[in-house]
């Protein structure tokens, strides 16, 4: 048999930001705790690498036709609470995307726009910030990328189409507003003094969950003996195997007599 055709693939590290978790991701710092995500973007924005995404989309062929770079900022403010910036992406030469935290800004947008593709695929044309390190002098222009996805590569690709032949979506960023610890766990879970969330199963369960034991305080006994009441399994247990070994030798002391 012979091979035609051979595939070759790579997988991509592990980004220290994936490693570390993203602000924007449910936190679980212990098998039993589950805390929220500290920060949360806008009703209007979408969470997605550590930040919020917004899309301004061009009304006409003519909306996005300048190249004033305040001007552009001024559409990403209307859609937002006017903390929005158009998206800026970095690179250390004309072909090259500079690297941060392991990976590319540009691909982060990549991989977002991969995600919408299939419900939003008018989603192209995509206008950014960039800024291009070159002879030690930074410039910076509005530049379209991601002008059309290959469906057979999985990618986006840019095409030679003129990007004023197409409307063109505008990428904005804003942080995510960080939110209010006070009211973080659900109505289901127990809020520990350092506001850890953790599941209502674990209260009174004979362990420390919360760090301090402040989810063993107030508990009901589990047993009461000689009127007397036990908080703790162990005793209650250790208890009954006392007594019914009590029991066992009671009665074989009264079977004996009755021989």
């Amino acid at each position: 048999m012979s091979v035609s055709l051979i595939v070759c693939t790579k997988q991509d590290n592990v980004t220290n930001a994936t490693q570390s978790g993203s602000l924007l991701q449910l936190r679980r710092p212990t098998g039993q705790s589950l805390l929220s995500n500290l920060y949360q973007c806008d009703k209007n924005s979408l969470p997605f690498g550590n930040t919020c995404f917004s899309f301004a989309h061009a009304r006409d062929l003519f909306d996005f036709m300048t190249d004033y770079i305040a001007d552009q900022e001024e559409y990403c403010k209307e859609i937002s609470n006017g903390s929005a910036h158009v998206k800026q992406l970095h690179r250390n030469s004309v072909s090259k995307w500079a690297i941060e935290g392991g990976n590319t800004q540009f691909h982060v947008v990549s991989d977002l726009l991969k995600i919408l593709q299939n419900s939003f695929p008018q989603l192209a044309f995509i206008k950014l910030l960039v800024f291009t390190q070159m002879n030690n002098r930074t410039h910076k222009d509005l530049q379209i990328h991601f002008r059309e996805y290959s469906d057979i590569y999985q990618e986006w690709i840019d095409t030679y189409l003129h990007g004023y032949m197409r409307r063109q979506a505008l990428l904005c960023e804003q942080e995510p507003t960080m939110q209010n610890p006070g009211h973080m766990c659900k109505r289901w879970q127990f809020r520990c003094s350092d506001d850890t969330c953790i599941s209502d199963l674990y209260l009174c369960d004979e362990h420390d969950d919360c760090g301090d034991g402040e989810d063993e305080w107030d508990c009901p006994p589990v047993c009461t003996i000689n009127g007397m009441e036990m908080f703790t399994s162990r005793v209650c247990t250790n208890n009954m195997i006392t007594n019914l070994y009590k029991d066992i030798v009671l009665k074989y002391i009264n079977e004996r007599s009755e021989n």
